[in-house]
């Protein structure tokens, strides 16, 4: 199933439509209160700048406000909300490592180094509407739906499902995903507020994120397993491109031999390990299983071809690496293993092999140009009656 989709990023009175989201760093007032300040303070820097860098495209940082990184995100450059929610759970993957590396790497016995241990992390998320205020600081997005994301902070998660490390997914959110009837196999939650009324979602535990990351990867292709392998940089952070290669609608975009694409998501009811994706591609047809998932390090796929088409790839094994560039982009490197290995289907793959590379080329041209544009306007807020963006969201 879809989500809901717009014709237009504009709606009625100037307002717009978007997703909202919030890191807040749990403990923060109590670890100000009972450490040294200086230091204390540093510290948390260090992680709230790690949290603004963690929550990136196609969120746009809003402000800092004290514990917490208030971001947001224009519809018009969210296919799956579920990719927000990845990005979410990276972010509490790069708190935890950054939280574990400052412990074991200060000999500091100071109270706030100490304290460190005791900061977690819990995030909200909100899909509704906004209107672009202009600010000192540029532009940021106000309304109703805006202080209903913040009052989500102040809830009773932690008391009703013992889940300290969390993000509350409202169902306006969880609606904008491509299977919102999965609820992305969160269990269900909801807060009353007197002037607000009731508001319901779905929680995710971010520390599964975590064991996730720390699971050993067991089928990465190397560079010398590959039979094929291309390498490309893209103009953009490793989140978006990383939506590019799972979304149907954008895959459609910029894969040009493809005609149609259906995802479907795992028994868990996310997209991860054992989620499939089927394509058409006229004279014949992929079927992709995900086998081995990062986000937002690597996939691993595993193909089989069907029909009747003498040009359709072989079934295979294919590894997608993700590494994020200095100065913001990210470099793919596609690497494609046959499954059979016997010496006829070796012989073939050396014919085709030069194919499979000009094709794979071609797409990643048109994928460049679609990043180009995304990254020209994802930092930037509708106008009223206009598409056009207001520069000023940038500066």
């Amino acid at each position: 199933m879809a989500r809901p989709s717009d014709s237009s990023d504009v709606i009625a009175n100037g307002k717009q439509r978007g997703f909202f989201a919030i890191a807040d760093i749990t403990g923060y007032t109590v670890y100000l209160a009972d450490n040294e300040l200086l230091h204390a303070q540093g510290i948390l820097a260090e992680i709230t700048e790690l949290l603004i860098k963690r929550l990136s495209a196609p969120f746009r940082f809003v402000e800092l406000e004290g514990d917490a990184v208030f971001v947001f995100a224009p519809d018009f450059s969210v296919d799956d909300a579920e990719r927000l929610v990845e990005i979410l759970e990276n972010c509490y993957v790069g708190f935890r490592i950054l939280q574990e590396q400052m412990l074991s790497n200060t000999s500091c016995t100071c109270q706030a180094c100490r304290a460190i241990k005791d900061l977690d992390l819990k995030c909200v998320a909100h899909f509704g509407e906004f209107v672009a205020q202009q600010t000192p600081h540029g532009v940021k997005p106000v309304g109703r739906d805006v202080i209903l994301t913040h009052r989500l902070l102040k809830n009773t998660v932690i008391e009703k499902t013992a889940v300290s490390a969390y993000a509350f997914l409202t169902d306006a959110f969880v609606a904008r995903t491509n299977q919102p009837e999965q609820g992305l196999g969160a269990p269900s939650h909801s807060e009353a507020y007197a002037e607000l009324g009731t508001v319901a979602g779905r929680v995710v535990d971010l520390s599964k994120a975590l064991e996730r990351d720390r699971t050993e990867a067991g089928y990465v292709i190397t560079p010398e397993q590959a039979d094929v392998q291309i390498d490309v940089t893209f103009p953009a952070p490793r989140s978006l491109v990383w939506a590019y290669h799972l979304d149907a609608e954008r895959r459609l975009k910029w894969q040009l031999d493809t005609t149609e694409v259906e995802n479907v998501v795992a028994s868990s009811g996310r997209t991860e390990v054992g989620a499939s994706s089927y394509c058409d591609h006229g004279n014949y047809r992929l079927t992709h299983r995900w086998i081995d998932w990062q986000p937002f390090d690597f996939l691993c796929s595993e193909t089989i071809s069907t029909g009747a088409s003498i040009t359709k790839p072989p079934s295979c094994k294919a590894t997608f690496v993700f590494d994020e560039l200095p100065d913001g982009g990210c470099h793919v490197s596609m690497r494609v293993r046959a499954n059979s290995r016997n010496i006829l289907m070796l012989a073939m793959l050396k014919l085709i092999a030069p194919i499979i590379r000009r094709t794979w080329q071609g797409h990643y041209v048109q994928l460049r140009r679609l990043l180009a544009e995304d990254m020209a306007r994802t930092d930037l807020v509708a106008q009223p009656k206009t598409l056009e963006m207001n520069q000023a969201v940038s500066n």
